[in-house]
């Protein structure tokens, strides 16, 4: 049986780097990418089976990607993270199905 395959998106090295490694301790594939835009070209191909991103990202930012993935992949859960809690942010990213 294969791992479930967990994508991670942050425009941070260091945050992409660590969080591969608590991953995949614990058993899971992953995959990361350092945009969304990087992420939903490669998820076109090979959807992941969950979606962690970071909101503050050049480009696209997470709250815009969690409404792509919504649009093309409703089913696929994500978790939002942030190193700048706002109540605003949380708020729509839970009422856009984080």
């Amino acid at each position: 049986m294969q791992a479930p395959v967990i994508a991670v998106v942050d425009d941070d090295l260091g945050i992409r780097t660590a969080l591969r490694s608590l991953l995949r301790s614990v058993g899971y594939s992953v995959r990361v990418f350092a945009d969304a835009a990087s992420f939903l070209a490669d998820a076109a191909r090979e959807c992941p089976d969950c979606l962690v991103t970071d909101i503050q990202m050049p480009g696209m930012n997470g709250l815009d990607l969690q409404r792509e993935v919504r649009r093309h992949y409703p089913g696929l859960p994500v978790i939002v993270v942030t190193a700048f809690p706002e109540e605003a942010i949380r708020r729509q990213a839970l009422a856009d199905g984080a």
